[in-house]
């Protein structure tokens, strides 16, 4: 059972891991640092030279160039709060967002706070921005079932808005030498911390925004990542969660979607048949097709997932 006698005030450390030069970093860390119950923004320069344009007013830790857990990793072992607020740095925190992760840990112990993560609305209809509509409508479908009902999040946690004592994190470990893929590493570590005897708080009321940005190549190469990252995934954590329920990423789909995905992997067809999808996915927002942008962009993905699983499959 968590233990309710904590300390009243513990110290907040905020770890945020940037591979990049976002534009969001630095209002992530201003509104970080502003709120009263951060003791330090800790800012993981995890660029392959090392040479982050990091806002003044923070601790830099060179990253280990092992993915984002092992640079929350290396952040957490330099951290000095009681607990680790883990931020990305593309979530940008409302006011006091650090404060109310505190709250929590004020009252609580054994826990895992989850705060959300809404997306920010894509402006238009061009093949990036579906790629960020389809991803937000995954995020709103995870959190209403967070919202919903008594399940623990762990098991299915969604980083970017995650805060838990630095003691905790330090015991399980953030990066895992079992799981080394870049994708689901926030899965691979929820399912550890809630092996530990962790348990998850959802709080919808502790909110950072999501300025998600992918091109449409970087979606669909993230599609092949989180493919080949389930499998590894369910081999791993076999006890908790199965083998992979479907392998071939097609059971939910209509017939016809079923049929494209098909001919977008045969030899002969297939260069066509992604060609005049992707065509589809580019400019149907300026159509006016937008269901059919929509759904051709989600043939896309499957097919890329179907990759990346394979591939992993064949180890």
């Amino acid at each position: 059972m968590p233990d309710t006698h904590s300390d009243a005030s513990p110290t907040v450390s905020v770890v945020v891991p940037a591979a990049g030069d976002r534009a969001s970093l630095a209002r992530v860390v201003a509104v970080s640092a502003a709120d009263p119950a951060t003791l330090e923004v800790v800012v993981v320069d995890d660029t392959p030279a090392g040479d982050l344009d990091a806002p003044g007013g923070v601790r830099v830790v060179r990253g280990p160039r092992h993915g984002p857990a092992g640079a929350r990793q290396a952040g957490a072992e330099a951290a000095r709060g009681d607990v680790l607020l883990l931020l990305d740095d593309d979530v940008v925190p409302e006011p006091r967002l650090v404060s109310g992760h505190q709250g929590h840990h004020a009252r609580e112990r054994g826990i895992v706070v989850v705060g959300a993560t809404p997306f920010t609305e894509p402006a238009g209809n061009g093949p990036d921005d579906v790629a960020s509509r389809i991803h937000a409508q995954e995020y709103e479908e995870r959190a209403r079932r967070y919202r919903s009902g008594p399940e623990d999040p762990l098991p299915h946690l969604w980083g970017g808005n995650v805060s838990l004592r630095r003691a905790d994190a330090l015991r399980v470990g953030i990066a895992s030498d079992d799981f080394t893929a870049h994708y689901h590493e926030d899965r691979d570590f929820g399912l550890r911390l809630h092996a530990a005897g962790l348990r998850g708080v959802y709080d919808p009321a502790l909110i950072a925004h999501h300025h998600y940005e992918r091109t449409l190549r970087q979606w669909l190469a993230d599609a092949r990542a989180r493919g080949a990252a389930e499998a590894a995934l369910h081999r791993l954590h076999v006890e908790a969660l199965g083998t992979v329920p479907d392998p071939g990423y097609v059971r939910d789909l209509h017939a016809p979607a079923r049929a494209l995905v098909t001919l977008a992997e045969r030899p002969r067809s297939g260069p066509v048949t992604r060609g005049g999808l992707e065509l589809l996915v580019r400019h149907g927002g300026r159509l006016g097709l937008l269901r059919p942008q929509m759904a051709a962009a989600r043939v896309l993905r499957r097919v890329e997932l179907r990759r990346g699983a394979r591939a992993a499959a064949r180890g």
